[in-house]
């Protein structure tokens, strides 16, 4: 037991050595009463990245907010020289809220690319 985990100490920091992490964080308003608020976030180790967004709808009412949709967005995409393979996943979500209790619409999608980047 204790080799393994000697060998895991050994082996770590060169598989994090070539980790980048990124992400972004923005909070946006429409022309009208609607707002939100968006996390994205993507780790690339080598040929692979792994990627997921989070985006929540709100209506904005006598200062306050009131969720009423959350929109969901998670990957992989694989890199060889110039081509690449992606799987992503797609799902938007109705947030029971004060509002929009009615809003019962979602949809899922998963897609599978293959594609040439230059």
């Amino acid at each position: 037991m204790l080799i393994k985990w000697i060998m895991l100490l050994l082996i770590l920091p060169t598989m994090l050595y070539a980790v980048d992490v990124g992400g972004e964080f923005k909070v946006g308003h429409d022309l009208d009463d609607l707002a939100f608020t968006f996390i994205q976030l993507e780790i690339t180790q080598l040929p692979v990245t792994l990627y997921g967004s989070w985006r929540t709808w709100f209506e904005v009412d006598d200062m306050a907010g009131y969720p009423f949709r959350d929109i969901y967005t998670v990957g992989i995409e694989v890199v060889w020289d110039n081509l690449f393979i992606d799987v992503s996943h797609f799902c938007n979500h109705p947030v029971v809220s004060r509002t929009w209790r009615d809003s019962t619409w979602g949809e899922v999608m998963t897609t599978v690319s293959v594609g040439v980047r230059w």
